[in-house]
């Protein structure tokens, strides 16, 4: 059976339109489950009421408000209880179009090997999205993540994830980017998870991590497609966007590139330079300047209690 495990906070309409598409297009045996993420207005009672007669529907909601990567284990344990041999990490903004479910199931049945299958991202006007990172993240890569000039000198990087857009081949990937990628459900556990040491973003790269240690592949699969309003679900606040991942990003290189004492204040410094330049040019940059002096302590109000849905 197939585990299909869906976050929600304050978002519950994107959840419902959802798990139609998936009872729409989906033809083997599957259960969702819904972990509402301690959302702020009546998310819970809504999903609750929709779905408290259905059986192929599962409303949960999460102990604490921990993050997406917190809402995803929470999801998945319930999932590994009920047996599910795959399963997949889902944003809410997701619709599913046919086969995309049993061509991810089919292809983690036929290859041993691989951990993890990523479907085809594709925007609400059915352009290809960036679905997957195809080469390993480097330290240089994180920690200059903040210096346009790293950027534009090293553009072949972005350049060899873009063609990833322009293949109908399986093709290995280094991690999934985001919305829709399936598991195989045995080795959750012995990649320990999620780190939820993270609130919001960088998962799907420590998980790429997790994945090369033990030794396994994760493929992006062109011809499973799916349809991602990115925006939906992650909010349109750019300066919070970025002050998020900027702790999981420096969370990321601390834990998973190594980085030494030097690379944790060059990182900081070149996001704070960063910052403030933008923060010349754009208001919101401008009103969250005062958060930047507590950015990287644990418990940051941007990192756990600014409100924007919590959606890889």
């Amino acid at each position: 059976m197939v585990g299909i495990v869906i976050i929600n906070f304050n978002t519950w309409k994107l959840s419902m339109k959802c798990v139609d598409s998936i009872r729409a297009t989906c033809r083997t045996a599957y259960k969702i489950y819904i972990v509402d993420n301690q959302s702020s207005n009546e998310s819970y009672v809504k999903l609750i009421n929709e779905y408290k007669d259905s059986d192929d529907v599962i409303v949960l909601q999460s102990g604490k408000n921990g993050g997406y990567g917190y809402g995803l284990n929470f999801g998945m344990k319930r999932a590994l209880i009920d047996k599910c041999e795959y399963i997949i990490a889902s944003n809410n903004d997701i619709v599913y179009l046919d086969n995309s479910i049993e061509s991810l199931q089919a292809k983690l049945k036929n290859n041993e090997d691989i951990a993890i299958v990523a479907a085809q991202q594709l925007d609400i006007n059915n352009n290809r999205m960036v679905s997957a990172i195809k080469t390993t993240d480097s330290k240089m890569r994180i920690l200059f993540t903040y210096l346009p000039i790293y950027h534009y000198l090293n553009r072949k990087e972005r350049s060899i994830e873009r063609e990833l857009l322009n293949t109908f081949d399986d093709t290995d990937v280094f991690c999934p980017n985001g919305g829709c990628y399936m598991f195989r459900s045995s080795i959750l556990e012995k990649i320990g998870y999620y780190d939820e040491r993270i609130f919001l973003y960088a998962e799907e790269n420590i998980i790429g991590s997790k994945i090369s240690n033990i030794n396994m592949r994760i493929v992006l699969l062109p011809n499973a497609q799916v349809i991602h309003a990115h925006k939906q679900s992650t909010g349109s606040n750019k300066a919070l966007q970025q002050m998020r991942s900027a702790v999981s990003l420096l969370h990321y290189g601390k834990y998973y590139r190594h980085f030494n004492n030097a690379d944790i204040i060059c990182f900081k410094s070149l996001f704070i330079l960063n910052f403030f330049v933008k923060s010349i040019f754009y208001k919101e940059y401008r009103k969250e300047l005062k958060k930047i002096s507590t950015l990287f302590q644990h418990g940051s109000p941007v990192t756990y209690n600014d409100g924007i849905p919590q959606n890889s």
